[in-house]
């Protein structure tokens, strides 16, 4: 007998216990926790939630409530965690949502899913981290990452995120409340790519301004300390340190002195020891560029039928129309996928990309999921570039590297790169690993999702009687590179000309 829908008539539960959670009234809960310290927070809140939805979502809270030490009492203080994280591991719990996440709530909600061992929450706010983070973030990310949640996975993008934009990591709001430790730590790096050391001395003389006190008259004696061990004094300029260091009393003396001397000596002349340890090394040249890799998948396109193949077309008359055609239509994202190469994480595996694409016996094939456009035939190398292996999430549209030797005679100098794309809703079956992630799909992800849909129509139309073979092998073909683009507005002006390009230019 038909009659009016309730919220116990949706069929997915999720739908069911987000109901019990916006309406409390409908089954009361029965546990209270009394949320943060007045220290911490400006109120301690009591938020009420339902036993049995907790212990489904976690085996701490399943210990806790109906365990062998279960807890008896009906308030359960937690001190620990602020109500505002606490708030969003509630709402995940019941109806998985992570609405309400942000920058400034992020690390303490990764904190108190840890504590109550809620892995996939923590995995979503990894997720939001690496799609969401900005400069202005970076900074208090990095310290929460390493002192609160104990992240060393986003503590490290974090960090190489500050290091390759290192200018407006100096200039962002958050800079002068950073700690002297992580400050000093960051400086001293040889990856903190910025092209003027001068505005490394501001920087530093501009904190320590704002962080020390002058009552005991020892303010500049410790900016002095600090500018010695972070600021590469040898790189900046004469003018720079006239009008700097000397003009601001940081050094005196004999110290700029010997400064001077270094600066303004003859090439082979010796240097006589200095009160200042120099430091001799280059610090990375600073690059904010976006780079772009761009495949085309016409040719795969053309075997399943979705584009005409114009290599076939009998009519001379109109091979160059057939042409003009085909390449707008790849052009207009029929074909072309952009791939943007993450050099922030990854500069070892997209520069390596980068060299082998520019040589022509390089072959190149893509994966997204379990859909292969070309048979990994090769075998497997050593897992190229180990240092970069899992910083970066493989979320839906992320690419990672996979490197096979074709010849195994010569493993070192035949390569093929396999670039498995990250499917939205599949696990990828292809390759024994994820390898590198280095890249994310920007544009074209209609194009693998037409590709994965044509050859799934493929097998299912198949002749039984023919020989079985692998799936992968009906696009046994490689993915036609279209070009590298090393500079974003390269990359635009391939866009806006509507020509192909050749490999490597930009």
């Amino acid at each position: 007998m038909a009659g009016t829908k309730t919220w116990q008539d949706s069929k997915h539960i999720r739908k069911r216990t987000k109901y019990l959670l916006e309406n409390t009234t409908s089954i009361p809960t029965d546990i209270i926790f009394k949320v943060g310290t007045p220290a911490s927070t400006a109120t301690v809140e009591n938020i009420s939630a339902h036993r049995l939805v907790l212990a489904m979502g976690s085996i701490v809270f399943h210990a806790m409530f109906y365990g062998n030490l279960r807890e008896q009492v009906g308030i359960i203080p937690v001190p620990d965690v602020e109500p505002e994280a606490f708030w969003i591991m509630i709402r995940y719990l019941y109806s998985e949502d992570v609405t309400g996440l942000t920058m400034e709530n992020v690390m303490e909600t990764i904190y108190c899913a840890k504590k109550y061992l809620i892995k996939q929450l923590v995995h979503r706010c990894r997720l939001f981290l690496q799609a969401e983070l900005k400069i202005d973030d970076a900074w208090s990310i990095l310290f929460k990452a390493r002192e609160i949640a104990k992240e060393d996975q986003i503590a490290e993008v974090a960090l190489r995120f500050i290091c390759s934009r290192a200018s407006e990591a100096l200039s962002c709001t958050q800079f002068l409340s950073v700690p002297f430790n992580l400050l000093r730590e960051i400086l001293k790096r040889n990856d903190f790519a910025i092209a003027s050391e001068n505005r490394v001395y501001e920087a530093v003389h501009r904190w320590g301004m704002a962080n020390y006190s002058n009552e005991d008259g020892d303010q500049l004696r410790n900016i002095s300390e600090l500018v010695r061990d972070c600021v590469r004094l040898r790189l900046m300029k004469p003018v720079d340190i006239a009008n700097g260091p000397e003009k601001d009393q940081v050094l005196v003396g004999d110290e700029l002195a010997q400064l001077y001397q270094f600066l303004f000596r003859k090439p082979d002349a010796p240097f006589l020891p200095s009160p200042i340890p120099f430091r001799t090394e280059d610090r990375l040249v600073a690059s904010s560029q976006r780079s772009f890799l761009v495949i085309n998948l016409r040719h795969v396109l053309a075997v399943t039928g979705l584009i005409p193949d114009s290599d076939n077309d009998d009519d001379d008359d109109d091979d160059d129309d057939d042409d003009e055609r085909n390449w707008d239509t790849v052009h207009g994202g029929d074909g072309a996928v952009t791939l943007e190469l993450k050099l922030d994480y990854a500069p070892l595996s997209c520069r390596f990309v980068m060299d082998k694409l520019r040589d022509s016996a390089t072959m190149v094939s893509v994966a997204f999921g379990d859909t292969a456009f070309e048979s990994y035939k090769g075998q497997p190398l050593v897992e190229a570039l180990p240092i970069e292996s899992g910083l970066l999430l493989n979320c839906p549209w992320m690419v990672s590297l996979g490197v096979c030797a074709v010849d195994e005679a010569a493993p070192s100098k035949t390569f093929q790169l396999e670039l498995r794309i990250a499917h939205p809703f599949k696990n990828s079956t292809v390759g024994n690993d994820s390898g590198v992630v280095f890249a994310k799909v920007v544009d074209g992800e209609n194009v693998l999702l037409r590709l994965e849909k044509a050859s799934d129509t493929f097998y299912c139309s198949r002749d039984p009687e023919e020989p079985y073979f692998d799936g992968i092998d009906v696009f046994d073909m490689a993915a036609n590179v279209l070009g590298v683009f090393e500079t974003h507005e390269a990359y635009l002006a391939y866009k806006a000309a509507g020509q192909p390009p050749m490999a490597g230019d930009g």
